[in-house]
């Protein structure tokens, strides 16, 4: 595994840079982005394979780290008020849920942080039992043209902002049930989740953020 630290050289042997190489100008700029980006794919391809289960994960040399980011997520889905425990009614069926594991990295290709995200297994709900509609509202590329146009014009500044767990500011309308997350029971056995808030992978999730 390799790690970021202040006083580690992050330059890497499997790519030699030789200063006294003949023919090449290390002022130009274009050399060391190339030389940056073959460095950063290098150090990614490294841990490109991330654990597709928390069976997975757990079974994996790093099974601290990513026990702790699906803790982490869990946490994080509890304080939004996402979801309440509950009976699942009759008649109704409770969809699935699984774990989704990323390795996030710096602009040098070393990791930052080991992510976990509880995505819920949208394409079992069933249509006017779990959701209405899924669209969701987006600027056409024209009126983005004209924007970006009029900014130019008159020397505006353009500002980007982004929302972090942006679905989970929407509040669901409909009854939806979900099963627990694999790894984190909650009360009794028979309990699944209602959900409250859009979770990331319900077909309407991006309709109810606008």
């Amino acid at each position: 595994m390799i790690e970021s630290s202040d006083d580690e050289d992050q330059s890497d042997p499997s790519l030699p840079i030789d200063e006294g190489e003949e023919g090449v100008d290390y002022e130009d700029e274009a050399f060391f982005t190339l030389a940056d980006g073959f460095e950063f794919a290098y150090r990614v391809s490294a841990h490109e394979n991330c654990p597709r289960t928390l069976k997975e994960a757990l079974a994996s040399p790093e099974a601290d780290k990513w026990f702790d980011a699906a803790k982490k997520e869990v946490e994080a889905l509890l304080r939004e008020g996402t979801w309440k425990l509950a009976k699942l009614p009759q008649g109704r069926k409770a969809i699935g849920c699984r774990w989704v594991f990323v390795i996030k990295y710096d602009e040098h290709g070393f990791i930052e942080r080991y992510k976990a995200r509880l995505v819920a297994k949208g394409y079992s709900q069933r249509p006017g039992f779990d959701f209405t509609d899924t669209f969701a509202p987006t600027a056409k590329w024209a009126t983005l043209r004209s924007v970006l146009c009029l900014a130019a014009l008159e020397d505006l500044e353009l500002e980007s902002v982004d929302i972090s767990s942006a679905f989970l500011n929407g509040e669901l309308e409909e009854e939806v049930y979900m099963e627990q997350p694999p790894g984190f029971p909650q009360g009794d056995s028979d309990s699944v989740l209602r959900l409250l808030k859009g979770l990331y992978g319900l077909k309407q999730s991006p309709r109810i953020w606008h």
